[in-house]
C-alpha cells in the first residue's frame, strides 16, 4: 500500500454515482475484492458527495475487509489534507478483524508523521489501540496526544472514559480540568465526565455543578441546545452505567438520564442502547431484551453501536435461558464487528448458561 496515485480522480459524476447505485444494490457481505478499481475512484472522487456516500456504503452495510485496502490507499494518498480521511479510517476500523489492525494502526502512523500537531490522528490511534485490547497502549498514546497536539478536548475526553472505568477519578478530574483552560469544542462532555467522575467520589454538590455547567456550556445555541442536551445526558448516563462500583441507585439515576434523552429525543440510537444496557444492569431482562433488539436491528444506527447492543442483547438472552435466541445474536454480532469490545462478556454469559441454566429452563 504506498498510497500512490492522484488524490482527486475526475470524472463524469452520473457515471459514478451509477456505479455507486450498483454498490448499494449488492447485498451486505458480497465479494468486493473485483471492485477495487470503482472502489478507489468513488474514494478518490473531487465530488465529496461521492465520498461521502461511499464511505458510509461501505462502513454501515456492504463493507467487508476487502474493502479495507481501498479505504486506507485512498487515506494515504498524495495531497494530504482531503476530504473524509477520519471517516476512512474510521471505516476501516469498523471492517476490521484482530489480523487487520495493525494495517489500520500502521496508517494512522503515516498520518501522524505527516501532521504531529493533528490531535485526530492519536485520537485515531488510541481507539485502534483499544480494540487490539492493547488498554495501556490507549492511554500512553491519548497522554501523548494531549501535551503535543492542539486537542480540542476529544482525546481528553475519550481518555477520561476509560479512566473512568477504571475508577481513577483524580486523574479524570485534572486531565478535564486542565483541558477546559485551553479548549472550549467539548467543554460541555468534559463537564459531564466530571459530573460522573465526582458523583462516583460522592461529591453530590459538584457533581450537580458540573452536569449544570454542561447544560449552560450549550445555553444561547440553538441547534447546540436541541441536538446536544441528549448527547450529555446519554454520556452521563452511560458514563454512570459503566462505572465498576455503580450502585443500584446509580443505575437508576443512570436510567433516569437515559429516558430523559429519549423524551427530548425519542429517535437517539445511542440513548436506547444506553437504556437497554442499564436495564440489564439492573436484571430487569425481559425490558432490556425489548429494547436491545430494536435498536440493535435498527439500520438507521451506526455499525459499532448496533454490534455493541447486539453483544448486550446476547447477555441478556443468556441470562434469561433463551439459548437459541442468544446463539442467533451472537452470531449478528460477530459479522457485525468481529473486534467489538463488548463480545468477550456476551460470549462468558452465553458460556456460564450453558454450564449453569436458570432455574426455569432446567
Amino acid at each position: 500500500m504506498d498510497g500512490a496515485g492522484p488524490l482527486l480522480i475526475n470524472g463524469p459524476s452520473d457515471e459514478l454515482q451509477g456505479r455507486l447505485a450498483e454498490l448499494e444494490e449488492l447485498p451486505p457481505g458480497a465479494d468486493l475484492s473485483g471492485l477495487e478499481p470503482v472502489l478507489q475512484k468513488l474514494l478518490r472522487h473531487e465530488d465529496e458527495r461521492i465520498v461521502a456516500q461511499t464511505v458510509s456504503l461501505l462502513e454501515e452495510r456492504v463493507g467487508t475487509p476487502a474493502s479495507i485496502g481501498p479505504l486506507l490507499d485512498a487515506t494515504l494518498s498524495d495531497g494530504y489534507p482531503q476530504y473524509g480521511v477520519e471517516e476512512k479510517i474510521y471505516a476501516a476500523l469498523h471492517l476490521s478483524s484482530k489480523e487487520h489492525l495493525p494495517l489500520c494502526i500502521g496508517a494512522i502512523d503515516t498520518l501522524i508523521a505527516r501532521a504531529p500537531e493533528d490531535w485526530r490522528w492519536p485520537h485515531l490511534k488510541g481507539y485502534a489501540q483499544l480494540l487490539e485490547g492493547d488498554r495501556e497502549g490507549a492511554q500512553h498514546t491519548w497522554s501523548n496526544g494531549i501535551e503535543k497536539t492542539r486537542d480540542e478536548g476529544q482525546i481528553a475526553v475519550s481518555l477520561s472514559r476509560i479512566l473512568l472505568e477504571d475508577g481513577d477519578h483524580a486523574r479524570v478530574l485534572e486531565i478535564c480540568g486542565s483541558t477546559l483552560t485551553r479548549a472550549h469544542r467539548r467543554s460541555h462532555s468534559l463537564h459531564a465526565i466530571m459530573s460522573v467522575a465526582h458523583w462516583e467520589r460522592g461529591d453530590r454538590t459538584a457533581a450537580q455543578r458540573h452536569f449544570e455547567h454542561a447544560f449552560d456550556e450549550l445555553s444561547g445555541i440553538w441547534s447546540g441546545t436541541f441536538f446536544q442536551i441528549p448527547d450529555i445526558l446519554n454520556t452521563v448516563a452511560w458514563q454512570t452505567s459503566q462505572a465498576k462500583g455503580a450502585s443500584t441507585d446509580d443505575l437508576r439515576r443512570a436510567l433516569e438520564m437515559a429516558d430523559r434523552a429519549l423524551i427530548l429525543e425519542p429517535d437517539h440510537t445511542y440513548a436506547q442502547g444506553t437504556r437497554g444496557y442499564i436495564l440489564l444492569r439492573l436484571g430487569r431482562l425481559d425490558e432490556a431484551v425489548e429494547d436491545l433488539a430494536r435498536v440493535a436491528k435498527n439500520p438507521a444506527h451506526p455499525r459499532n453501536g448496533r454490534a455493541s447492543d447486539m453483544a448486550f442483547l446476547v447477555e441478556a438472552e443468556a441470562r434469561r435461558g433463551n439459548l437459541k435466541e442468544a446463539d442467533e445474536a451472537l452470531s449478528l454480532a460477530r459479522q457485525l464487528w468481529p473486534i467489538n469490545q463488548f463480545l468477550q462478556e456476551a460470549e462468558k454469559a452465553v458460556a456460564r448458561a450453558r454450564r449453569h441454566p436458570p432455574p426455569e429452563t432446567r
